[in-house]
């Protein structure tokens, strides 16, 4: 089921604020509230709505300010439409100068703000859509090479800054040319499909796992020391050693190699040594005998 869509309304009159609160609950919206320029910034990056609705005169900073500091701060797209009493294009222009999106003049009447509300959402979703198909990897369904570096340099500097390690396992499809080679290519993209099913119901909600490339994936394990990055890679290794992978009347049973390596530890100590420490732990798997784990010395 998809989830309503988070709106922000910012307005320091109680009135306009309830009204325009309970349009838009009635019109199946989550909705949150904040009465200064300030506060909506902050609730703004924590948040992350799909969309704010933004009183122009405001306490503390005003809603052209807010609006720019959003705009510049925040990772994704959140359209901000510009609410006042300031009818001029000088303002208008103003308002858009400053990031946001769309411009609605007081007083107006809801028909208006639905409209432009519902618009403001179908390009916000668009948006989205496009974003999270960027980042997918279209066989498997989990993330892909361009997700992993930024959000792993993501957890690099987290780990640092709060002191908890976190896990870098790589995994490899053992013999996979052999499986393309005797049972040809559809039955291989099956083989990859089914492997990622298989280890997204064996690890938690937070951890990352991705489509390196080819028959290579890495999984990220936040808050996760040696020992319990080694039993989660055996037991991912016996889930998919387990039961041979099916597609129509063909089968075949796999294994896998994994690397691992510990964020930060005296094997990684920066972002840029991880990935190639990681690497080499894998190759050791496969030097061996496959079908195996090996951590990063």
């Amino acid at each position: 089921m998809n989830k309503p869509p988070k709106v922000l309304i910012v307005d320091d009159e109680p009135a306009i604020l309830k009204a325009m609160q309970i349009n838009l609950l009635q019109r199946g919206c989550e909705v949150l509230l904040a009465t200064d320029g300030e506060e909506a910034v902050q609730m703004a990056l924590k948040e992350k709505p799909d969309l704010i609705l933004m009183d122009v005169v405001l306490p503390t900073i005003d809603g052209m300010e807010a609006c720019h500091r959003i705009k510049s701060q925040s990772t994704g797209f959140i359209p901000v439409i510009l609410v006042t009493v300031q009818n001029e294009l000088k303002n208008k222009i103003a308002g858009m100068n400053h990031g946001a999106d769309d411009y609605l003049t007081k007083p107006f009447v809801f028909e208006e703000l639905n409209t432009r509300v519902a618009a403001m959402l179908r390009i916000k979703r668009a948006y989205d859509d496009q974003q999270t198909a960027s980042i997918t990897d279209a066989l498997t369904g989990i993330y892909n090479r361009r997700y992993l570096q930024p959000r792993l340099k993501e957890e690099c500097d987290r780990s640092l800054r709060y002191g908890q390690p976190f896990a870098c396992l790589m995994l490899d499809l053992d013999h996979f040319k052999n499986i393309n080679d005797k049972y040809g290519h559809p039955f291989g993209d099956e083989v990859l499909k089914q492997f990622a099913a298989r280890l997204r119901e064996h690890i938690r909600r937070a951890d990352i796992f991705v489509r390196y490339g080819g028959e290579e994936f890495v999984l990220i394990l936040p808050e996760t020391d040696i020992n319990e990055a080694k039993r989660v890679a055996e037991n991912l290794r016996d889930v998919v050693q387990s039961k041979k992978f099916v597609a129509g009347a063909q089968s075949a049973a796999v294994t896998c190699s994994t690397g691992i390596c510990i964020f930060p530890s005296a094997a990684a100590t920066t972002f840029d040594s991880l990935l190639k420490r990681v690497d080499e732990a894998l190759y050791e798997a496969k030097k061996s005998g496959r079908n195996c784990v090996r951590i990063a010395a």
